[in-house]
């Protein structure tokens, strides 16, 4: 389970757990002898307990689509540098074949004809569940331009309950290797087949 980061929230599922309690205790005296006290039982926390899962069904909802309307690669405009960053074949220099950047020093090699910034908004979701947007931006050092965006959200689990289901962040893509595939394209993408000037 996920207790970090919960806060006040942990004092609240407590609260929430012994209400829980009480109204199923209640529930159950009150119902008839049999069955319907097992009825009575069964179906009250049943409520309860879907009560609970409420967030993390609508965030996950909401997560999906997210990532299908707004997460991805967006290529506006691909990079141009001077020949020196380039190797015969039109490759940059700082990439390797497989589309990672080598040496993330580079960036300050760079820095005087591109821009990488990352920002990061917490809390993108207006429900309970957590999620977060990742926004990774390469723009032209001159004018400021935007050349390239890569957007991701996570969706972490719910802050009232903490869940079983995952203790990580979920990302739009399936799994971490599926995660730095998007970032290798996105690399590729950006600098790699340029014609250089």
């Amino acid at each position: 389970m996920n207790w970090a980061g919960l806060g006040n929230s942990f004092q609240l599922f407590v609260a929430y757990f012994v209400l829980a309690v009480v109204v199923i205790v209640f529930a159950v005296r009150r119902a008839r002898p049999g069955w319907a006290k097992w009825a009575a039982g069964l179906g009250t926390f049943g409520l309860f307990w879907g009560l609970t899962l409420i967030d993390d069904v609508m965030g996950t909802l909401e997560h999906k689509a997210l990532c299908e309307k707004e997460a991805g690669v967006k290529i506006y405009k691909q990079v141009k540098l001077p020949p020196e960053f380039y190797l015969p074949g039109g490759r940059p220099k700082f990439m390797d074949e497989a589309g990672n950047i080598i040496d993330y020093e580079i960036k300050k090699t760079l820095s005087g004809y591109i821009k990488f910034e990352r920002k990061d908004q917490d809390s993108y979701s207006r429900r309970y569940l957590k999620i977060d947007k990742y926004i990774e931006t390469i723009s032209d050092a001159a004018n400021t331009e935007l050349l390239a965006e890569r957007i991701n959200f996570a969706r972490w689990s719910s802050p009232f309950v903490p869940s079983v289901t995952h203790r990580n962040a979920k990302l739009c893509q399936d799994s971490t290797q599926v995660y730095y595939e998007s970032v290798r394209r996105f690399n590729q993408e950006v600098f790699s087949n340029l014609s250089r000037e």
